[in-house]
This record gives structure tokens, sequence and C-alpha cells, in this order.
């Protein structure tokens, strides 16, 4: 029990000398040791009234709540020392500190300012961009029309007409035959009998029109200067012309022809190929007979079939068409010899790889210089008959081969062990790889 209230003696009574500020346990700065506190005088004794100025002064010495700073109020007069109203002591307000004193008071909150909505600005960048759009527009259609106007003009005005300058007749050059199958060289073979007849006319003329006409007279017989055949009329262009001629119903023979332009009652030079001593041409559309083949080898052959023994790349030699070309085939080793007949029909040709011994079948067909292809003429040979049959291999009649090759192997549990295995790994890779997915 306290002994203020229950009346005991208040002396040497710190709690009080605090209050009065007074006896024997003040201690400077308001501090208590543990051992200060000593004896000191007795003090007189203290009325009543003593106590309840005591009491008042402790319910005055109490902070008071502070109200809430109101908004845009000034800056708090600063902390200083407080004043008791009945003993007249001076108290630090350090020691009404809430965290001090153990109080808890929660300042109010103070309202956040108002922050103005601002609305957000419309910049020009949108505008700017439809104007350069438009400012492009406008520049692409008139660079457009320009050059679409520009180019309709162009083409509008016609161009200027050439200078008009009338074709004559000239001499021609570069004589030509053409047959079916091509160019006819000079003196050569052609194995049809409708011809054309070429050559060129060399002109810059831009108007007019020239005929050519041809000649042609069999070997012999002189030109007469009159035209056998006229050809088609040919319209000048501005550069040299090709005039032409065909002459049909040409029977076989030896010919030279020679060829003009005319236009009107003018008439060009003649361009005259060959004469009736050296032939410019020749029309040939007999097949010449079949080539014959005297000897192979050093064997001579006679009929359908030929036997000989010695080296495999014999020399072939026999009789053809003057002029003509033989052409030697070898099966089944597709093997080709080619020959030219001189002009006492003799020819020969050696094959440049070997014909391996044994039975072949050979084919001979002669060409002449018009195209026109002999009968075929057909040879058996046989290239050393006693070596062929020696080589030849014995087919076996034993079984017992197949049945080895049929027999399985001493391998094939490895085999069936190894695909096991390789069954089982993808397996368990498999169940492996849907763990880890269902994971």
């Amino acid at each position: 029990m306290d002994p203020i209230s229950a009346g005991s003696n208040p002396t040497n009574n710190p709690r009080m000398d605090l209050l009065h500020n007074s006896g024997s346990n003040q201690k400077v700065g308001g501090s208590y040791g543990a051992g200060s506190i000593t004896a000191g005088p007795a003090a007189s004794p203290r009325l009543a009234s003593d106590y309840v100025s005591v009491a008042k002064t402790t319910a005055a010495a109490a902070p008071a709540p502070q109200p809430a700073e109101p908004a845009g109020a000034g800056p708090a007069p600063a902390a200083g020392p407080t004043v008791l109203a009945d003993s007249g002591s001076v108290k630090d307000d350090k020691d009404h500190d809430p965290e001090k004193n153990g109080s808890s008071v929660t300042p109010e909150p103070k309202p956040a300012p108002e922050v103005p909505i601002v609305p957000p600005k419309r910049g020009g960048n949108g505008r700017w961009i439809i104007l350069a759009a438009i400012i492009v527009l406008l520049l692409g259609g008139g660079a457009w029309w320009y050059f679409t106007q520009r180019n309709s003009d162009q083409s509008a005005q016609s161009p200027e007409s050439p200078i008009p300058k009338e074709i004559e007749v000239g001499t021609l050059k570069d004589p030509r035959l053409v047959a079916s199958s091509g160019e006819i060289s000079l003196g050569g073979a052609a194995k049809d009998h409708d011809l054309s007849f070429h050559a060129t006319l060399a002109t810059s003329a831009n108007t007019g029109a020239v005929v050519p006409e041809i000649e042609v007279r069999p070997m012999g017989q002189a030109f007469t200067g009159e035209a056998t055949t006229k050809g088609a009329a040919v319209k000048a262009g501005g550069h040299d012309l090709d005039v032409s001629v065909t002459q049909a119903g040409i029977v076989d023979g030896s010919y030279h022809w020679q060829i003009r332009v005319t236009k009107g009652d003018k008439a060009g030079d003649w361009l005259t190929v060959g004469d009736d001593k050296a032939a410019a041409f020749s029309v040939d559309s007999l097949a010449p007979s079949a080539p014959t083949v005297g000897k192979v080898g050093d064997n001579k052959v006679s009929g359908s079939t030929a036997s000989i023994s010695g080296a495999n790349r014999p020399v072939f030699s026999g009789k053809a068409e003057a002029g003509s070309k033989v052409a030697i085939m070898v099966s089944p080793e597709n093997i080709k010899l080619t020959a030219t007949v001189d002009a006492t029909g003799a020819w020969s040709a050696t094959p440049d790889q070997d014909i391996p011994n044994g039975q072949h079948n050979l084919s001979i067909v002669a060409t002449d210089a018009a195209g026109n292809a002999s009968p075929t003429l057909a040879l058996t040979l046989t290239m050393n008959p006693a070596a062929a049959v020696s080589s030849t291999p014995t087919p076996s009649t034993s079984t017992d081969s197949t049945a080895k090759k049929l027999a399985p192997t001493g391998d094939w549990p490895h085999s069936v062990l190894a695909l096991c295995m390789m069954l089982v790994a993808t397996i368990g890779f498999i169940l492996t790889r849907r763990q880890g997915a269902l994971r």
C-alpha cells in the first residue's frame, strides 16, 4: 500500500521529495542510484492540504492530448521546459515523450494532397504524317501523269518517214543449193528431185521489188540465157535480200546452174555456178548395192559366215559403190567401224577395240553421197573358235553348291540376338521419353 494513501509518515519518501523538489534524497539531474538514499534531518510534519496540492500538481503535470495539426498551420513551437503550476518546479518536456513514458499515442494521418488530373495532350505528329502522305501522293501522281502523258505524246508522234529509195537490179552473191536434207555443197549430190536455189542481193533500198529466176542445165549442155524457172517477187526492206527459186522434177544426173534478178524489163547479171564441164551438183535417187566383205584379217570370207583365228582386231575389207561410206556394226558388243569407199570401189576398216572370242553378228551398210542407203549385208563371224570353246564354262549339274547357298549360315542366331537387343533398346527409349513427358 502506498504510504501516502495509508497515512504513514512521508518523511524520507523519495516520491514526495521529487514532487516538492526537496528532501534528502534529491539527486541533481533527477537520477537516483542504488545507494544514493541517505537519512537526512527530520522533516517537519505536513498537513493534509499539502497532499491535496501535491495531487493537483501531479495532475497538472500530466501531458494533455495534443489536437491534430490543421492543414496549413505553422511549425509547432520548439520544445522547452514545463513549469509546474503549484510547486513552481521545472520539468523537461523529454519526460513527456510518449515513447519514453510507455504511452502509445497514434497521430492522426494527414490526407494526401490532391493531384490534378491533366488530360493527355494531343500532339501534332498524326497531322504531320497525314500531311506528308498527301504530299507524297500528290507528287507521285503528278510524276506518273507527266511521264505517261509524255510517252503517249511521243508515241502519238509519227516517226520520220525514211527517204524512199527504189530497189535496183544488181549482181547477186553467195549462191546456195538446199535440199530436204540440208544445204548441198558445191559438187555434192542430192537424192531429192525438188531443189531450192538461193542467192543474196546486196541493197539498202526500202521500196520496190525484184523477181529472181534461174537456169539449170545438165552437164554437157551450155547455158542459153533463158530462165528455166522464175520465183516470187521479193520486196525491198532496207537491207540485203535473200532471193530464192525452187525447181521441181529434176531427174537424176549432174547439173550446173545460174541465177539473177529482174525488175520489169530490166535484168541483172547472171551468177553462174559450175559449167558444162564441171558439175555444180548431181541428183541421185538410186540406192547403192549392198557392200561385200572379201577378207577379215588374213582369212577370206565367202557367203554369210566367217570363222577366223588370230588377232582380235582384224582388218575388214571389201567392195562398195565409189564415194559411198561403209558402216559395220558388231553385235552384241555394239562395236562400230566406218570406212570411205575410194574411186575404185574398195574399202577397209580396222576396229579400235578388241572383238571378243566367240560368235558375233555383223551388219554392213553402204550409204552414197546423196544419202541413199544400200541393203544391209548380214554376216556371222566367229573369232578364234578353239579359244572360245575352251573358255566357255561348263554348267554344273550338282545340287550341292545350290544347297549350300540356300542353307542358312551359322551367324543367324547372332543376327536375331542383335535385332532383339535393338528392339528392346528402342522400346526402353520410348518409355523413358514418355515418363519424362508425364512428369
